[in-house]
């Protein structure tokens, strides 16, 4: 069936148990993909429950529509197809991106939940994330298809030429490449856990013990701290679990789902202190420390400035690495002490570099730590936590640049852009300039070239040249770039204005004499 959502063309099916009294089951499939990868598991699962699957915008036969693609705007296409169908409440199960829409939709629409199951869901540490980011993209070239070969002999453990397979390819060869590549950044950019750790309905989360692209290890280790969160592993499956053993997962969806409750009532008080003893100390190994409720608020821009709870700290940043540490854990909140001296010292031998970040690390953790009751600086035997709300205008940078680098409507692009450059406004250069900092900076240049030139452009089609100038003029503070002032003097000549012609002919001149001289 085709379901009108917000203008938006939903396409979806709705089968039927033999039993009218049976709960509903709501299937959300991944990314390279439409509803029919769950054509496997819907004939086991319509023997116990109503089963509704549907195609995500952009995917199968729904359309793609005028909205940005984000887990907010797939949550609300659920929620409205929900409605329309007259579900108030329903499981809900999702394989990869659908896990992460699943846990979305719990979030904004906990009263519809009545449990949910995630399946192969993205999530890695955050030391790895960039790398993993980068490879994911770099299979996913410019071109008119979906590498499907190489996707699929990773992501099922079916051999080649199964039926599932080849349905899985011509599925993911259907597919708009550019809404493909666009869900790929959507989903490394995605952090599940902090939403995961906040949501209150009953969830089972399964994945493939050969799976590669989202191996299983991080996200379990951390789950285990969730009392809503159950996890298994099945084997002989890979990230596509619903095709590599589709009768044993819909055993276990069917067993989870049919559970009349999700704890068994526990008369003996030592058994039950027993069980919460070992998951605290299951949890305490090797998992963050729980968040605390103090603020911390950094300032980069101008003068390095620390707060907590508003209180200032003065001093001590610029001893023993405090101000460049701190930075990296504001960017990488838990790191292992072998990635910080990694990132720091890579020519010392690891020995000498984790004895002397013991000592750096009690600085810092002296300076975080003063007159609060909950430590900011969790300092573990392999791994360093910095918890509490941070907030830090590196970070709105980072955030705000990262949206409008996804952000298809240009209305919308064009304001974040004006965001970025208010910031920019008091930035005149980086705080740090250590080898891992200036990488990070690097990137934000250059991300910053290609929207600042894109902006210029769009705002002089509109006639608003002087606009156009005056964010390029900004940008130019913080980024000397040869094709951003290349940019400007050509809208410059579009404004025909001799006065602008004459400011950016002056500036181009003396950009170009000073590369020189360089």
């Amino acid at each position: 069936m085709d379901q009108k959502i917000e203008n938006d063309l939903i396409h979806y099916e709705h089968s039927f148990s033999s039993d009218d009294t049976s709960e509903t089951i709501v299937l959300i499939h991944c990314n390279a993909a439409d509803m029919t990868v769950f054509d496997w598991v819907v004939p086991y699962l319509r023997q116990s429950f109503h089963v509704v699957r549907y195609d995500l915008r952009g995917f199968g036969q729904s359309a793609r529509g005028t909205h940005p693609l984000s887990l907010d705007t797939f949550a609300k296409d659920l929620h409205s197809l929900l409605k329309e169908i007259g579900l108030e409440k329903a499981h809900i199960a999702g394989l990869q991106l659908g896990a992460l829409i699943a846990i979305r939709f719990a979030h904004m629409y906990k009263d519809m939940v009545n449990s949910l199951v995630l399946m192969s869901i993205p999530c890695f540490p955050p030391e790895l994330l960039e790398k993993i980011t980068t490879h994911r993209m770099a299979i996913r070239p410019e071109g008119t298809e979906i590498p499907t070969d190489y996707i699929l002999r990773q992501a099922s453990t079916l051999p080649a030429g199964h039926p599932a397979i080849e349905q899985a390819a011509k599925s993911a060869l259907a597919c708009d490449v550019n809404v493909c590549k666009e869900i790929t950044q959507l989903t490394m950019m995605s952090n599940p856990l902090d939403e995961l750790a906040n949501i209150s309905q009953p969830t089972l989360i399964i994945s493939g013990a050969e799976d590669v692209f989202f191996p299983y290890h991080y996200l379990h280790a951390v789950v285990r701290g969730f009392s809503h969160c159950q996890s298994i592993v099945m084997p002989n499956a890979s990230s596509l679990i619903v095709l590599d053993d589709p009768k044993m997962l819909s055993s276990i969806l069917i067993s989870y789902f049919q559970l009349e409750s999700y704890s068994t009532e526990q008369t003996d008080p030592f058994l039950t202190s027993m069980k919460e003893a070992i998951r605290s100390s299951v949890t305490s190994l090797q998992l963050p420390a729980a968040r605390v409720n103090a603020i911390l608020h950094i300032e980069t821009a101008g003068e390095f400035t620390v707060f907590i709870n508003d209180q200032p700290i003065p001093d001590g940043w610029n001893k023993r690495y405090a101000k460049s540490l701190l930075l990296f854990f504001v960017i990488h909140p838990s790191a292992s002490r072998e990635q910080i001296c990694d990132t720091f010292w890579p020519d010392l031998p690891l020995a000498t570099a984790k004895k002397n970040l013991r000592v750096y690390l009690l600085h810092l953790r002296t300076l975080l730590n003063q007159e609060h009751e909950e430590p900011l600086l969790d300092v573990g035997r392999e791994r360093i936590y910095l918890k509490g709300t941070i907030r830090c205008d590196l970070l709105d940078l980072l955030r705000v640049t990262k949206e409008a680098l996804l952000e298809p409507k240009t209305d919308t692009r064009l304001t974040l852009i004006e965001k970025i450059e208010t910031s920019l406004q008091g930035i005149q250069s980086p705080v740090l300039y250590e080898e891992w900092y200036m990488t990070i900076w690097n990137d934000l240049q250059n991300h910053w070239v290609s929207l600042f030139s894109w902006s210029a452009k769009e705002l002089a089609q509109l006639g608003h040249y002087e606009l156009a100038l005056r964010q390029l003029q900004t940008a130019l503070t913080s980024i000397k770039d040869e094709y951003l002032i290349e940019t400007a003097l050509e809208i410059a000549y579009k404004s025909q204005s001799q006065l602008l012609i004459d400011q950016w002919t002056r500036t181009h001149d003396g950009f170009l004499s000073n590369e020189s001289l360089n």
